[in-house]
């Protein structure tokens, strides 16, 4: 096993690692792998982890809530309400961005970590909101004349796609740890 990059603690006990055959594993901060049963840990996928040490993985098709020892905390497939998808994992205030409804037919909304919705966005998107960070996402229509807009976890405009078009800006990153 090859690793190929390891990401930022964020003063955790563990930082996420991808390993060249795009896997994801956790390392703790003695740089030790964390192994279950003489394996390397692996999932598909791990998202940042929560202010309370959880993070969303993906193992064989389940979603699921892992601590920092890579343990499984929850199935999350058992705790959803029929019709909710999660994405991404968990944001900076622990809560979860998640889809609403059927696909090509749905809203997006906030999860909190027992599972309950407890926003919803009061339009529909073409693309899944984008999490900026400090409660902000990023939303975009789709194609090449497409603007990006900034709204706030309650679904209120606080840039619009006019103003990305008057300044000419066609993407928003993520918000540095700062702000």
């Amino acid at each position: 096993m090859e690793i190929t990059e390891i990401f930022p603690y964020e003063q955790r006990s563990a930082a996420i690692y991808k390993t060249e055959e795009g896997e994801y594993g956790l390392i703790d901060q003695q740089g030790k792998v964390v192994y279950e049963a003489e394996e390397p840990l692996l999932f598909q996928y791990i998202s940042s982890f929560s202010e309370k040490g959880f993070a969303l993985a993906q193992s064989y098709g389940d979603d699921l809530v892992i601590n920092e020892a890579g343990e499984v905390v929850t199935v999350v497939s058992e705790e959803v309400e029929a019709g909710v998808s999660v994405f991404h994992g968990f944001l900076k205030d622990d809560t979860i961005l998640v889809r609403i409804g059927k696909l090509h037919d749905e809203k997006y909304g906030l999860m909190n970590e027992k599972f309950e919705v407890v926003k919803e966005f009061p339009d529909s998107y073409e693309r899944t909101p984008f999490y900026l960070g400090n409660g902000l996402f990023s939303i975009q229509r789709l194609g090449e004349d497409a603007f990006p807009a900034i709204i706030n976890s309650s679904g209120k405009k606080l840039f619009s796609e006019k103003e990305s078009q008057t300044k000419e800006i066609y993407d928003f990153s993520k918000f540095t740890d700062s702000g």
